[in-house]
């Protein structure tokens, strides 16, 4: 009687066991299992003949989470107080990591330990997608926060910017050429415009709006951004530069090769500011083959690869694959925003280029950067060296409600050959025209006014003489697109600030082109 309520208590244990809805094992303190049931074999993708007595349980185990378990048995063992239930990540047969809720239990007659494994892993995999969608929304948040910042101090910005290379060119236009004043003012423009780019990045960025891209040699531009480099730098990191020069034509921002490099620079040396290094920049010349090329998604052909390389504390490997997102960081706060890759992947996306990373820890990181060459460096020293500025004799109007801005732009017009009247009043402007409206052969006007915009003064005009041609400037304009102003019969939409040789092409293309 004893033998058959013994072997029914058996077969009832045995039925539970291999039909508890969860993967199920025993298995002794060295770990070793005992006896699985087929959920667990098939969770593990072994059979149970090869598991049973000839494998660990810690063999499933991540080992990121191994200590986690052991010691989790340990106390429970030992009577400690420790959690009965707990996650862990999987690895079967196949080597996928899935998460695991695990239930453990001790029969307290033998040493002979019972896990209960319940597969959660969709639910994290939910709970991972739900939360990156909360980092992608507030990101869209921040990102419209950065528009609105950018939009907002845009304007004010591009106005100091213009009285700045306003009245930088004016003084160079009185300085003869090798003068040391006369390269000192250059720099000034150089990191002007430099300044000004930067506005433009920041508002392409948060707003996604395009921005221009022209054939530029990139050798001297490697160059200006490392003079600015080196006053920035530690004494404890010494670059080393590899320039090589005459190396083709790549159609981009100028600006946006000085970010990308001065964005490569500024995050290897910060992984270096602890002990210093060494802080390599090369720019050569290299053959793309198709092999290659379709790797890194690009075409095949001739490129500039710029290679920056650092020997700070290297990138871990799980990190590598999101380096390039929007706001990931490992800097702490106050160190940086996390936007400086996410710009520089951009960059290099918007000119059909690539990049590629190499990493190891404690030995440090290269960022390769591929860029590719769409014409003869040779062509464009030839143009850049015979471009004079275009002259005329016309009649302009020019309005802007900044004095400082008029003073500059009359002293400009002037030097090209221009008849000028100008004001800081668009009512003053459009009483002029209204008196003599067949006295003026152009209106360039300022966007954001008092009293009256520069589109409303465009349209005004516009309706007393048709074919007035109109050219408007603005530091920043969120109501007013330049498809929007070519609509309206504007000729013209040019952001500030304006150099002087801008100016001048734009004036001539306009006034030569009146008869459309």
């Amino acid at each position: 009687m004893k033998e058959a309520v013994l072997r029914e208590s058996k077969d009832l244990y045995q039925r539970l066991f291999e039909n508890t809805g969860a993967a199920t094992v025993t298995f002794g303190d060295d770990l070793m299992l005992i006896k699985c049931n087929e959920e667990f074999a098939k969770l593990s993708g072994y059979l149970k003949e090869d598991i049973e007595g000839k494998m660990k349980l810690s063999d499933f185990v991540h080992p990121a989470d191994l200590n986690m378990m052991k010691d989790g048995y340990r106390k429970i063992g030992q009577g400690e107080k420790a959690p009965a239930v707990y996650e862990f990540r999987w690895i079967g047969k196949d080597r996928k990591t899935r998460y695991m809720l695990n239930r453990i239990a001790i029969f307290s007659d033998t040493s002979e330990r019972i896990s209960s494994l319940i597969d959660i892993t969709d639910r994290i995999e939910a709970e991972k997608d739900r939360k990156q969608l909360e980092v992608k929304l507030w990101q869209a948040q921040k990102m419209q926060a950065v528009g609105t910042l950018a939009g907002g101090i845009a304007h004010d910005f591009n106005n100091i910017l213009a009285g700045i290379i306003g009245y930088t060119e004016l003084a160079d236009l009185h300085l003869d050429n090798g003068s040391k004043a006369k390269e000192c003012l250059r720099q000034v423009l150089n990191a002007s415009e430099r300044a000004k780019g930067l506005v433009k990045q920041i508002l392409t960025f948060s707003r996604q709006s395009k921005q221009k891209q022209v054939p530029v040699p990139i050798s001297p531009i490697i160059k200006e951004a490392l003079k600015l480099l080196r006053a920035s730098l530690s004494t404890n990191i010494e670059i080393r530069e590899d320039i090589a020069r005459n190396l083709g034509l790549v159609e981009t921002d100028p600006t946006q090769i000085h970010q990308v490099l001065m964005n490569l620079c500024s995050n290897a040396t910060h992984a270096m500011q602890a002990k210093g290094g060494i802080l390599e920049i090369k720019l050569s010349r290299t053959e793309i083959d198709v092999t290659f090329a379709k790797q890194s998604e690009i075409r095949p052909g001739p490129y500039v690869c710029l290679a920056v390389r650092d020997k700070g504390h290297g990138i871990l490997p799980e990190m590598l694959e999101r380096i390039f997102d929007p706001y990931y960081t490992t800097k702490e706060d106050g160190e940086g925003t996390g936007l400086g890759l996410a710009v520089v992947y951009e960059i290099v996306k918007k000119c059909n280029g690539s990049i590629i990373v190499e990493s190891k820890i404690e030995k440090g990181s290269t960022f390769y950067v591929y860029f590719p060459i769409v014409g003869s460096e040779k062509d464009e020293i030839i143009k850049n060296e015979t471009e004079l500025f275009p002259t005329g004799h016309e009649r302009i109007l020019l309005v802007d409600d900044n004095q400082d801005l008029v003073d500059i732009g009359k002293q400009k017009l002037e030097h090209l050959g221009y008849s000028v009247l100008a004001t800081n009043s668009s009512k003053k402007a459009l009483e002029f025209f209204r008196e003599q409206p067949g006295q003026f052969d152009m209106l360039i006007t300022d966007m954001t006014m008092p009293d009256m915009s520069g589109a409303e003064l465009a349209e005004k005009f516009m309706r007393i003489r048709p074919d007035i041609p109109v050219v408007l400037c603005t530091g920043y304009s969120e109501t007013l697109t330049e498809e929007k102003s070519r609509i309206m019969g504007i000729r013209e939409y040019l952001m500030k600030p304006l150099s002087i040789i801008d100016l001048a092409k734009t004036i001539r293309r306009v006034l030569d082109n009146r008869s459309y």
